[in-house]
């Protein structure tokens, strides 16, 4: 469960990420929104693997936070907000899903460029 004061961090790191204006600062606030989303979980072992996963993807993240709106993630964030205020943990893990695809989707599709282009 979320606690009334990390949902209200949440909500200001949303904003913040809405408002940031390079794609560098929108991939910060983005990994922090993230990283708020688990910072209660306590499997360790998971918590390590998925920052190994945000270090090898880093750099097609930020190409990712560059070349799109931020609007669509901003608006899946705020549903996770809204389920999470709600207790609905499941809708939120199924937003969450939705948000890393578009991100997975596009990393893909970088690489095969990239891998296209040698």
């Amino acid at each position: 469960t979320f606690s009334a004061e990390q949902i209200k961090q949440l909500k200001e790191i949303n904003q913040d990420f809405k408002n940031a204006q390079s794609g560098k600062d929108k991939l910060r606030f983005d990994r922090l929104f993230h990283q708020k989303l688990i910072d209660n979980y306590s499997n360790t072992y998971a918590q390590k693997i998925i920052e190994d996963i945000r270090v090898r993807v880093f750099m097609y993240e930020l190409k990712f936070m560059i070349s799109i709106p931020s609007e669509e993630s901003y608006e899946m964030h705020e549903k996770m907000i809204n389920c999470l205020e709600e207790g609905a943990i499941h809708k939120v893990v199924k937003e969450l899903e939705s948000n890393w695809k578009i991100s997975i989707n596009h990393i893909m599709k970088s690489y095969q460029l990239q891998s296209n282009e040698k």
